[in-house]
């Protein structure tokens, strides 16, 4: 049994079911949205609900600052609870509102740069989840290995 911690400033946070997990503990991480207590300088997974999430976060110094945070973890996982596929229809069915998407400056293409750099540049493994169910059990067989491996 491990718990997981979530990052206080979580805006949708995840709701955990695997049978491994005792408890969510809400505390400030200085990296990432989750990890294991106890694992906090190993295990960091951060975490972008939508391509219009990640979209607004990439052109953000503060989140190129995270990335370069990340790199010193010995796991560390970047998951979008979107797929490939919504990259490349960007901006369309982002839901990002139509005087915005008039005035967008990144594509497509340069979205799929930033995260072929997250993948490059930083060492961090980026997981496409589809969705938010796909995401949760992805993140939930992440920490009960990394949990299994380090302890």
């Amino acid at each position: 049994m491990f718990n997981v911690i979530q990052d206080t400033r979580e805006q949708k946070p995840l709701e955990f079911t695997h049978a491994k997990i005792d408890q969510v503990i809400c505390k400030k991480l200085d990296t990432g949205d989750y990890s294991i207590e106890g694992l906090e300088d190993t295990l960091c997974i951060e975490r972008k609900g939508s391509v219009s999430e990640f979209y607004g976060n990439i052109t953000e110094k503060r989140f190129w600052n995270e990335m370069e945070r990340m790199r010193h973890f010995k796991y560390k996982f970047f998951l979008l609870e979107f797929g490939p596929s919504q990259i490349e229809m960007f901006p369309h069915g982002s839901g990002l509102p139509k005087k915005v998407i008039n005035r967008l400056k990144i594509s497509s293409a340069y979205l799929m740069k930033c995260i072929t750099k997250i993948q490059i540049e930083y060492d961090i493994h980026v997981i496409f989840g589809g969705n938010r169910d796909n995401s949760l059990y992805l993140i939930q067989n992440i920490m009960k290995a990394v949990n299994d491996k380090e302890t």
